[in-house]
């Protein structure tokens, strides 16, 4: 619920990467799938675009390329259904989302890579979703409204571990950081 203004910081990028908003837990620990969300693809080191991604490349529309030491930041209101996305406090787009949890995420490609997540005041998005909505960088489309959300929900295991289900070593930071907000990730994490 609410307005949430949020900045992916990365510090280093060594390949690809997607951050933004998932609908599933499963998304964590992984180095990606197929799993409905929100993201700002930040595109290949030797491909010069980024993108917003539905699902992991579905690309729906263009954004730029993002490198080592940029920002991303991710303005989500849960309330509107809506996510808007800004690359170095320059608007990239957005688009609606269906009204039901989510789970701020990131996929760590490499090793190396390393991303930084800071909440900050929403006002201070670099524009309004009111002023956005109507122009053509916001896609206000329903994408998901003939996704399967019982067959999602379904797969997710109630008794899921982040350090176990992994294709990352049990004990390497991408375990833990793969899914940011997740309660069971900050109860792993405040455990050790």
């Amino acid at each position: 619920q609410g307005v949430h203004f949020v900045e992916f910081i990365m510090h280093s990028l060594q390949d690809e990467q997607w951050c933004g908003v998932t609908f599933s837990t499963s998304r964590a620990g992984c180095r990606g799938e197929n799993v409905p969300g929100c993201y700002y693809y930040s595109g290949r080191r030797h491909h010069g675009q980024g993108a917003l991604d539905l699902r992991e490349r579905h690309h729906r529309m263009t954004f730029a390329q993002v490198n080592s030491g940029d920002t991303i930041g991710l303005l989500l209101d849960a309330d509107r259904g809506a996510a808007l996305f800004s690359l170095n406090g320059a608007f990239q787009g957005g688009c609606r989302l269906p009204q039901r949890p989510m789970y701020f995420c990131t996929a760590l490609d490499r090793y190396e890579d390393s991303v930084e997540l800071c909440k900050r005041p929403w006002e201070e998005f670099p524009v309004r979703l009111d002023d956005v909505i109507d122009t053509r960088e916001f896609l206000n489309t329903n994408f998901f409204e003939k996704e399967d959300w019982d067959a999602l929900d379904a797969r997710e295991n109630p008794h899921w571990d982040p350090l176990i289900s992994s294709d990352w070593a049990d004990d390497s930071p991408q375990a833990l950081e793969q899914l940011l907000c997740c309660e069971q990730v900050k109860d792993v994490c405040e455990a050790r």
